[in-house]
């Protein structure tokens, strides 16, 4: 079911750890399909609220409480702005800045290692760095000089999972931490990005018949958990099964809910 419809961009919705919440961003209200702000959607009674302006990129929930998400900073002393990383807490209502001039944005939290990951982007290229909450000191781990772009980041154990574009389309890609080596998924004929990982199962997105849906990748195969005509992109898999993720129907980028993972033909 739909359950934000109102402007024309509504995506990276975001799971909170309990289910009782969606992160997400949305451009209601501003005037251009890029100005999009945080909200916060409740499960339990549709409410939905604004938490913060100009939030770009995927939100990364660290408790039911806190978010970390990135936005441009205000001009440091040369002039220049660039994307930080922020956390807000839910409680406090209050806003942290995490990182200074480090052009960082798609957080992942890996609470297993209580580490945060992000992309970094300079001189064209994208790389993935490391930190934590407590600490602005972030690593880049991985070095990458070809002018490769990463968009999105998930977690499982040592590997970080991310989609990236290296010549058309985007591709997913594993990258082993403890190693330092990358695993291609796969090397298609077709687009797959926003990867998630849930029950050590991935899940994605693909256009291999001309439409994004989401699918999931087991040892059995790849599966179709949707058919939709406009396209499906960005999900979030909460701890009860409930995919959340942001459906294009009729000009825009509605968010949408599929109550369970169910497999179809």
């Amino acid at each position: 079911f739909i359950f934000e419809s109102t402007g024309t961009a509504n995506i990276h919705p975001q799971w909170s750890p309990s289910g009782s919440q969606i992160a997400y961003l949305s451009n209601k209200e501003n005037d251009y399909f890029s100005q999009t702000d945080l909200f916060l959607y409740s499960t339990s009674d549709s409410t939905k609220k604004k938490l913060k302006s100009g939030v770009k990129s995927s939100p990364a929930w660290i408790n039911d409480s806190l978010i970390v998400y990135s936005k441009i900073s205000k001009p440091d002393n040369n002039g220049s702005r660039f994307f930080d990383l922020y956390s807000y807490d839910l409680i406090e209502k209050k806003q942290s800045r995490l990182t200074e001039g480090l052009r960082l944005y798609s957080p992942v939290f890996d609470s297993k290692n209580n580490k945060i990951y992000a992309v970094n982007t300079y001189d064209g290229t994208s790389n993935i760095f490391e930190g934590t909450l407590d600490s602005n000191s972030f690593k880049q781990i991985t070095s990458f000089n070809d002018g490769i772009q990463i968009f999105s980041l998930a977690v499982k154990d040592s590997i970080i999972i991310f989609d990236a574009v290296t010549n058309h389309d985007r591709k997913i890609n594993y990258y082993d931490t403890n190693t330092n080596s990358i695993t291609y998924v796969d090397r298609d004929n077709w687009d797959t990005r926003d990867p998630i990982i849930y029950n050590d199962d991935l899940f994605f997105v693909n256009d291999k018949h001309g439409i994004f849906n989401l699918v999931n990748k087991d040892n059995k195969g790849t599966n179709y958990l949707t058919n939709v005509l406009g396209g499906a992109f960005m999900p979030d898999i909460s701890n009860s099964g409930k995919i959340v993720f942001s459906l294009y129907q009729n000009g825009s980028y509605k968010l949408a809910i599929l109550k369970d993972i169910s497999i179809i033909d």
